[in-house]
């Protein structure tokens, strides 16, 4: 920690940082759920193409939010990403919908 920050002064970038207001969560949030909804309508619309069930696409959005934060906590005191391979999404997804497992 640099003494400046542990003497309660704000570097160039939180200067810099402090004109521009903060964004708000609910715009997250609106276009994490619009996301969500075009995902789901190319699902429907392209059955045949994507071939992947609606309650696939929902389990991949949430395993997605919930290991959201583990990871984050992980990524900060070791500055290394270890990213959802790790759980290797593709393989669960692959047990519970038939045939999108490679062997």
């Amino acid at each position: 920690m640099s003494t400046s920050a542990i003497k309660g002064k704000k570097d160039i970038h939180s200067r810099l940082m402090d004109k521009y207001s903060k964004v708000p969560q609910w715009w997250f949030l609106a276009i994490l759920a619009a996301n969500a909804g075009l995902a789901l309508l190319a699902v429907f619309a392209y059955k045949e193409q994507v071939q992947l069930p609606w309650w696939g696409l929902l389990l991949a959005l949430a395993i997605g939010i919930i290991y959201t934060l583990p990871i984050g906590i992980l990524t900060t005191p070791l500055t290394r990403y270890p990213g959802l391979n790790v759980i290797n999404v593709g393989t669960l997804l692959g047990i519970f919908i038939r045939g999108c497992l490679r062997r």
